[in-house]
């Protein structure tokens, strides 16, 4: 039964077998033996390129799926909005059928429905009016790094404390 490899030990084991086809091939000038160690590394790149196509797939797989998931929360959302708002036009809906019929209490063996009276607040109608005293100015956020501005100044060679030029790899998977 043949052994699952990984693809960091595949990618390690591909590594170890390339630098000794590379010293091979330096310490040797037989055009055979250079095709024929050049046809060995590429034979057992394979597994390699096997294993690698595997990770992407699931890894379109995976993005596929977070899309799908996304798409579906925005579906929800939407969904319990629309609920939100039908429970309370249903609500209010209820509370002026109780206050035409003048009732303030109704008990059913499974449910107790009572008009109450909501806690006081302000319905602001012209804002300019208020007085200055009566207004709150948020506190602004905190500074945060102006990250174009620093690459801009980085790549022109401006130093930058507590910042440096950086570029990372990443896969496309196409």
């Amino acid at each position: 039964m043949s052994e699952k490899k990984s693809l960091i030990v595949l990618a390690q084991e591909y590594r170890e077998l390339a630098d000794l086809v590379a010293e091979r091939i330096d310490a040797t000038e037989d055009e055979a033996e250079i095709q024929c160690l050049q046809d060995t590394l590429e034979g057992e790149a394979y597994p390699l390129e096997t294993k690698a196509a595997g990770v992407a797939f699931y890894i379109q797989k995976l993005s596929s799926l977070s899309d799908a998931i996304g798409i579906r929360q925005k579906e929800l959302a939407e969904r319990k909005r629309v609920i939100d708002n039908r429970v309370k036009r249903i609500k209010e809906y209820l509370l002026e059928c109780m206050a035409a019929a003048g009732v303030t209490k109704i008990e059913c063996p499974d449910v107790t429905l009572s008009r109450r009276k909501n806690p006081a607040s302000v319905e602001v109608f012209e804002e300019g009016l208020i007085p200055q005293a009566y207004m709150r100015t948020p506190t602004p956020p905190p500074p945060e790094p102006d990250r174009k501005a620093i690459i801009a100044a980085l790549k022109e060679g401006i130093d930058v404390p507590g910042c440096r030029l950086m570029q990372k790899e990443r896969v496309d998977i196409k």
